[in-house]
């Protein structure tokens, strides 16, 4: 979404065009989007209009706190998952009610599990 814009700085390309790609690449504001979204979407309503020095400068720094960010939360849901996954792989079934009890990622993993494991057998 932002890499277009990004790479406008360094191959020259039109900044206003590609802002604009990237508005409407996002879309309008969702409320029920995850936080990571909510920061991607921040950084392209921070995006300057026009591409001076010092605007990029004052953004390119609000998106580098922004990215370190969501990469943590990526990282994050990452971990979960891994120890969703974990606890099945060394309890098989009765790993399930503890897979569910850890966390609500749990519940997201299981349900991908089962999909994936009934479309296999359809």
């Amino acid at each position: 979404m932002l890499r277009p814009l990004w790479g406008s700085l360094v191959d020259g390309g039109d900044w206003g065009v590609r802002l604009e790609r990237a508005r409407a690449a996002l879309g309008p504001p969702d409320p029920a989007a995850d936080e990571a979204a909510a920061l991607a979407r921040r950084m392209r309503d921070a995006a300057p209009a026009e591409r001076t020095g010092a605007a990029v400068r004052v953004w390119a720094d609000a998106c580098s706190v922004a990215a370190l960010r969501v990469h943590r939360l990526v990282a994050a849901g990452l971990r979960r998952r891994v120890g969703v996954l974990e606890l099945l792989a060394e309890h098989g079934a009765g790993g399930l009610r503890r897979a569910l009890e850890v966390t609500t990622e749990g519940r997201r993993v299981l349900g991908a599990v089962v999909s994936r494991w009934a479309r296999g057998r359809a």
